[in-house]
């Protein structure tokens, strides 16, 4: 009877064991399955159209576009392959999606659970998320969008980019990094940059980086990027935060509350020295407010924040500016400014003066450039 006793005591804790055991495999691989679900990873084009010049890929509903995007973020390029916008697309709006209850695109707003599309890119924090293991971010290549995607006239409205604070990238836009061409799109959006230490951005509306084409585009909305951290390196702009290429005929209507390099059109002008359309920008508007909580030593500008030898024509002002260092066109220059006008009221802030606040109708602080028919009617306020 002790053995069977014994017997019987230790059978019952190798079962429990074994029923445990069980349980935890069985619990490890739903959470494998659920994580993978949660995945945004690339996904099949299927678009109408055949991706040439003649027969452009066809983007008519929502899905088509996110399709795109999710690709692009993955990797894509699109090299050499042309796209058409059909018709207007919202995000908020029903009518605009194939099937708004589609749950298939996983957790695109990045907050763990999966929703219906519509959901997942209107609420939280939105933001088409590359994945650790993407092969392009192992290879240590940008991700960038080589192809041409034209907007045929339509808007993208309802457009929100609240990143997440995990979400750590270099180039925040829609198009993210554009060395193609975009043309003829407008675009409404929301972007909120959080405040995280050691972050390195260059934020538009449009795309982050530009070193392509750009042209007839116009942006609406709001960007806000207050983050505090001045070994923070990041550039906002309504169209393009750094332009090394060509931007032409657009407009911004953008109002941007930031505390670093900013300015309505492009933060950062540079010509690389890589052809006669580098660090180009003609016949571009500004409309937006433009504005720094607290003093900064970082330049605010209308068109321009630092135009590092690039060339800016034909381009106007509208938009009230206020920070610590103001241009009414270009923060800082040492490129060209010619035929350019200013008619936005500039003023530094309303704080305590430390006699370095700069404030220019036309450019803040010139070096080495030349400034031909330039005009300013705004009025120009300093410290």
């Amino acid at each position: 009877n002790i053995f069977l006793n014994i017997m019987y005591k230790y059978s019952l804790q190798i079962l429990i064991f074994i029923v445990v055991a069980i349980v935890i495999v069985i619990a490890v691989i739903v959470l494998k399955d659920v994580i993978g679900k949660n995945k945004v990873t690339s996904i099949e084009n299927k678009f109408s159209g055949t991706g040439t010049k003649e027969d452009a890929y066809q983007i008519s509903k929502v899905e088509d576009l996110i399709t795109f995007f999710i690709n692009l973020n993955q990797g894509e390029s699109y090299k050499d392959q042309y796209f058409i916008l059909n018709t207007s697309l919202d995000f908020q709006d029903d009518n605009s999606y194939l099937n708004p209850q589609d749950t298939s695109f996983g957790d695109l707003n990045n907050d763990g659970q999966i929703d219906n599309i519509k959901q997942e890119l209107t609420t939280g924090k939105v933001f088409i998320k590359v994945e650790k293991n993407n092969k392009k971010e192992k290879d240590n290549k940008e991700i960038v969008f080589e192809g041409n995607f034209n907007g045929n006239g339509k808007t993208i409205n309802n457009l929100l980019m609240d990143v997440p604070e995990d979400q750590v990238v270099d180039s925040i836009g829609l198009f993210r990094n554009n060395s193609g061409t975009i043309q003829d799109l407008k675009v409404v959006a929301k972007i909120f940059i959080p405040n995280v230490e050691g972050r390195t951005a260059d934020i538009g509306v449009i795309a982050g980086k530009n070193s392509g084409t750009i042209q007839k585009c116009k942006v609406e909305g709001e960007i806000v990027a207050n983050t505090e951290d001045a070994n923070n390196t990041i550039t906002v702009a309504g169209i393009v935060g750094e332009n090394t290429g060509t931007i032409l005929d657009s407009s911004s209507d953008v109002d941007i509350t930031a505390n670093y390099l900013k300015a309505g059109i492009v933060a950062k002008n540079v010509n690389s020295g890589d052809s006669e359309n580098s660090g180009v920008i003609t016949n571009c508007t500004n409309n937006g407010y433009i504005n720094e909580l607290e003093n900064t030593e970082q330049y605010t500008a209308g068109i321009v924040a630092i135009n590092e030898k690039g060339k800016i024509t034909n381009c106007t002002n509208n938009g009230k500016l206020e920070g610590k260092l103001v241009g009414g066109i270009v923060g800082t220059s040492t490129g060209e400014i010619i035929a350019c006008i200013n008619t936005g009221d500039i003023s530094n802030l309303k704080t305590e003066s430390d006699d370095t606040e700069i404030a220019g109708g036309i450019v803040g602080i010139l070096d080495n450039t030349t400034i031909e028919n330039c005009k300013n009617t705004g009025k120009v306020k300093g410290l």
